[in-house]
């Protein structure tokens, strides 16, 4: 995993999965113990080809209020660089 993974990870059991693209290099990381119903090389796929430019994907529980959960992500996002601060 790497640091904004982890980071996102640590703000809420409801964030399930996340992507980073940076500098050309895949990092992908999906919690422990929770069921994704995709492949892992389709995920990779899926990153590489929909998602081809920097980005960051953030898989959240769909009970969860993701809204609420933004301000949190956008401060991880600024302090590693991936959003305009």
């Amino acid at each position: 995993m790497s640091p904004v993974s982890d980071a996102l990870f640590r703000l809420s059991p409801a964030v399930r999965y996340v992507a980073v693209y940076r500098h050309g290099v895949l990092t992908m990381a999906e919690r422990p113990n929770v069921h994704v119903p995709s492949s892992v090389e389709s995920d990779r796929y899926e990153e590489l080809l929909v998602n081809p430019g920097r980005h960051v994907s953030i898989s959240i529980e769909s009970e969860a209020d993701a809204l609420a959960l933004v301000p949190q992500v956008r401060r991880v996002l600024v302090a590693a660089g991936l959003f305009p601060a």
